[in-house]
């Protein structure tokens, strides 16, 4: 009874596997085909939650073959009297030194005008890959040089991690409303996919879209193609999306006026999303939106755009910290809140 019971055993445990051979084999080529047809534009919500919510992945994560689980924590970046400080100073000035150097050109930001901030984010469709590899190190650069502030990609991943915020950030336009405020990253490019060509000469394909938090819309995605004559042309291929997506960011960003955020306050100092990277300086004067009223079309009844109201306040910039980030005096003005608007002061109207 014993080596028939186990004979038996045996026959289900080489049917099973068997099953899941053919199984596999089927499947295989249908995925591969799958997510060659990847197009963010004809999902529908479900499925861009499904995509972006749980397998946003940053640069670090896919240069290391994991998902980092880091936590952020603003009391490490206040510290003592509501002052802006930093656990261990020497080992943090080594590193704003260091990203200055290899992303900034050693501070040359001083006086390039204001910049808005940008962020880069992959899907889990994003493979490892050499070319990803060699190129990601040097995608914080091409954003700058093309006019905008890198957000470090650590630093994104750390917010969509939180515990808090994974159940309010399931969509690509919720992720950008809320980096919007802190660390400021007015613009969030989502890779969706990097199709490199499996026979040469081929076309490697490069999907992407973009987010805007503070004007909050998503735009359409656009596929990106290079035509590559061998493997050692692939990382060039890939440098030069990165370079036309960054392009065409900045194009958008100097058709509208520059704006920060305000994302603490404590007592009589508002503390901003934009820093010394982005263009201010010690000193000068902002202005905190009371508000914005919006503007109907009358025959249609639709919202056409909105027309900033009165100043509620007026800050004055005092010093920077963190990567990117100012600590404001309110000089005049009261109810400045989490999440309030930011601008350049307008200068006073000619005589």
């Amino acid at each position: 009874m014993g080596a028939r019971m186990k004979k038996n055993c045996c026959s289900c445990l080489s049917v099973t596997m068997l099953f899941l051979l053919l199984l596999f084999c089927w499947s295989a080529p249908r995925l591969s085909a799958a997510a060659e047809k990847f197009d963010f534009n004809n999902m529908s919500d479900a499925q861009q939650r499904m995509i972006f919510a749980p397998q946003l992945v940053s640069g670090d994560d896919i240069r290391e073959g994991k998902i980092a689980q880091r936590k952020l924590n603003i009391s490490q970046m206040m510290r003592g009297e509501n002052k802006p400080g930093v656990a261990g100073g020497d080992s943090y000035a080594k590193r704003l030194a260091i990203l200055e150097k290899r992303v900034y050109g050693g501070g040359a930001a001083a006086g390039t005008g204001l910049r808005p901030k940008a962020g880069v984010m992959f899907s889990s469709a994003v493979s490892r890959h050499p070319a990803v590899d060699a190129v990601l190190p040097r995608v914080p650069q091409l954003l700058y040089q093309a006019g905008l502030v890198p957000v470090p990609t650590e630093r994104l991943q750390s917010v969509l991690n939180n515990f808090r915020y994974r159940g309010q950030l399931r969509t690509p336009l919720q992720i950008s409303r809320f980096l919007a405020e802190y660390p400021g990253a007015r613009y969030l490019f989502f890779v969706q996919f990097i199709a490199f060509p499996r026979v040469f000469p081929g076309q490697l394909r490069f999907s992407y879209c973009l987010a805007d938090g503070v004007e909050g819309r998503v735009y359409p995605a656009a596929v990106l193609e290079r035509f590559v004559r061998g493997p050692g042309e692939l990382s060039p291929a890939l440098h030069s999306c990165f370079v036309e997506m960054a392009g065409r960011a900045a194009v958008q960003a100097r058709a509208v006026p520059w704006q920060g955020k305000v994302f603490l306050v404590q007592g009589g100092v508002a503390y901003l999303s934009a820093g010394r990277f982005s263009g201010l300086a010690p000193g000068q004067l902002l202005v905190v939106d009371g508000g914005s009223r919006p503007v109907r079309d009358p025959r249609t009844g639709m919202v056409v755009g909105s027309v900033p109201g009165p100043p509620k306040a007026q800050l004055r910039v005092q010093r920077f910290f963190g990567d990117d980030l100012a600590e404001a005096v309110i000089v005049a003005g009261a109810g400045v809140r989490i999440g309030d608007t930011v601008r350049i002061l307008p200068p006073p109207p000619p005589r």
